[in-house]
């Protein structure tokens, strides 16, 4: 029987929702709720005694604390005592599973980019006459996106997950063009698990380790240099941020150092089967 207590569950169903608020438009990058998600799964596993400090919160957050949550579920066991040794067995509460978590996540990312994508088939363009849908595709991004559509068909959605950015646009307007559904969800889930899957698992590997590298930084060169590194790519990050905010799918913008080779030979290769085509 699989043991879940609550505090587990809090975890998997915040990261889900967030996931799927910052796909539908709630100003927060994409990116935070799967790092937030790989730290802590990190973490717990590290520190038996952190998800049932959780459990706790959750409890203290609840209406009835006797009562089990979500529900009378069989296959969920709820932390209800104030110490350790609350399970029947002594033993520490479940851990959070990177095997539950990622998954997770990764559903969280298409059912949000699947939700914008029926938005924009449903509505189609009379989406974009919405006072905040203007804001964030103007008339020239929107021919920008529609083009790079037509260059370089569905992996515009790989290339928009290399860096972070506003992606909604790419979603709905892959809806608004009609692309198929079966096509766009094969592909946004392709794209989206070894992206989701690398910051999941940096967060998870070097989420203690970058807290730790911080703590003995003093007098230490090594982990000045790689704090020095990392604050070099975050730095980078929030600069492409503000400089491309929304993602259009162009990989001379979305792919770092390699964009322009990329996108030349996208262009060099269909150019070389448009004769062969004609023949």
């Amino acid at each position: 029987m699989c043991v879940i207590d609550r505090a587990a569950l809090f975890w998997y169903f915040s990261i889900f929702c967030a996931l799927v608020a910052a796909g539908l438009g709630v100003p927060i990058p994409e990116e935070v709720p799967i790092v937030t998600a790989g730290a802590a799964v990190g973490h717990a596993s590290e520190d038996p005694a952190y998800l049932n400090n959780v459990a706790k919160a959750v409890a203290s957050l609840s209406v009835a604390p006797e009562l089990p949550f979500p529900g009378n579920l069989p296959w969920v066991y709820v932390t209800l005592g104030e110490s350790e040794d609350a399970f029947p067995d002594s033993s520490p509460p479940p851990p959070l599973r990177w095997w539950i978590m990622l998954p997770v996540c990764i559903l969280g990312v298409v059912v949000s980019d699947g939700l914008l994508y029926g938005m924009g088939r449903f509505w189609g363009p009379r989406l974009l006459e919405m006072r905040w849908l203007k804001r964030l595709v103007p008339p020239e991004r929107r021919e920008r996106i529609e083009q790079n559509f037509h260059d370089y068909g569905v992996m515009v959605l790989l290339f928009a997950r290399f860096l972070p950015t506003i992606r909604s646009p790419i979603f709905i307007m892959a809806g608004i063009m009609r692309v198929p559904l079966t096509r766009f969800l094969l592909a946004d889930g392709l794209y989206a698990i070894p992206g989701v899957s690398l910051l999941f698992c940096l967060a998870f590997w070097f989420g203690d380790q970058v807290r730790n590298l911080i703590i003995s930084a003093e007098g230490k060169a090594r982990s000045l240099v790689v704090l020095g590194c990392l604050a070099g790519v975050t730095i980078y990050l929030i600069y492409h941020f503000f400089r491309h905010p929304v993602a259009t799918g162009d990989p001379r913008e979305e792919l770092p150092v390699i964009g322009g080779q990329v996108a030349a030979k996208i262009s060099k290769a269909e150019e070389t089967q448009q004769p062969a085509d004609k023949t």
